[in-house]
């Protein structure tokens, strides 16, 4: 199969958005309370090709565009951690499974060639846990898996375990509270990608938390930071955004992608950051959760809660030498 890989400009949408609407991988695509799909392509378009700092790839073959593959340096991620990093973002491509890991063995190959040039030493990408030609194209270029991501969302606007309220106090963070905040994340029992990759220094991995939260605060841009007290000591944090995008096109209000972290001695502590949350939006679709399959305590929670499975999604790494 002869394949041609060429950058193309992102204002190429016919191009684009005729590939996005052919791949059963785009998030939030299985909702089925939400169905219109032009209205989700055109998010998904915005989402993963209008950034500024995005190149696109394109996978030609006789004359047809037959896959796209999108990749950005990673600025902030960077500077955290002392060396170049990039992130392979949306991926996809039309025909069978043998066809389609061709292509996509190709664009991320090329892509590697490409980020090396500029020095790239650590590459991220998530696919669709049930994307096998994706997951076996990384494979095939070196990538190792990190974690198994999975997504929730929770529908009900309902305030859940109402006794959880008397037992702490849930306010907004100031800047006084950093601190205390970033210690409950730095030491809370779950343990995120960057944690398990051995090139990285868990102490940097541990810094990572820290310097996120305090540049959340200090930028806010559409998101919350609260903090849970319990006899006036922090023993609780979460973060959520509103997905602002989302809304745009859709028209639905949403809490998007939360991080919660709580002192394993604060029973209930979770639950009470996640009432806050609820009770903060007006109007709120669905509150959406992100955790690992082995973080078993908030699976724990999100079983209680009866949340929906909307997706899963794999973290892969690669050096690049």
């Amino acid at each position: 199969m002869n394949i041609i890989i060429k950058e193309i400009h992102k204002k190429d949408k016919s191009a684009i958005k005729s590939l996005i609407a052919k791949n059963k991988y785009n998030p939030y695509a299985n909702l089925g309370f939400y169905r219109d799909v032009d209205r989700l392509n055109n998010y998904y378009y915005e989402l993963f090709f209008a950034g500024r700092n995005i190149k696109v790839l394109s996978a030609i073959h006789r004359n047809e565009i037959v896959g796209l593959l999108t990749f950005s340096i990673s600025k902030w991620d960077s500077e955290v951690f002392g060396m170049k990093m990039a992130k392979l973002g949306y991926i996809t491509a039309i025909g069978n499974y043998a066809v389609e890991l061709a292509v996509k063995s190709k664009l991320i190959d090329n892509a590697i060639k490409h980020l090396r040039k500029q020095n790239t030493k650590h590459l991220l990408i998530r696919v669709a846990s049930n994307d096998f030609s994706s997951i076996h194209a990384l494979e095939n270029n070196g990538f190792k898996i990190m974690d198994n991501l999975l997504t929730f969302i929770l529908r009900e606007r309902r305030i859940i375990f109402p006794e959880v309220e008397r037992w702490f106090k849930v306010k907004k963070i100031t800047k006084g509270e950093l601190e205390s905040a970033g210690d409950i994340l730095t030491n809370s029992n779950f343990v995120g990608h960057y944690f398990v990759d051995p090139m990285i220094p868990v102490l940097k991995a541990k810094r990572m938390y820290r310097k996120w939260l305090e540049d959340k605060y200090e930028h806010p841009k559409d998101s919350d930071i609260l903090v849970a007290k319990r006899r006036n000591k922090i023993v609780g944090c979460s973060f959520f955004s509103f997905n602002n995008l989302l809304k745009k096109y859709t028209g639905l209000e949403t809490l998007h992608r939360g991080l919660i972290a709580v002192d394993p001695s604060a029973k209930g502590c979770s639950i009470a950051l996640i009432n806050a949350q609820i009770k903060r939006r007006k109007n709120l679709d669905f509150a959406e959760f992100e955790t690992q399959t082995y973080n078993y305590g908030m699976m724990d929670i999100i079983q209680r809660l009866n949340m929906r499975l909307i997706r899963s999604r794999y973290t892969f790494h690669k050096v690049i030498k």
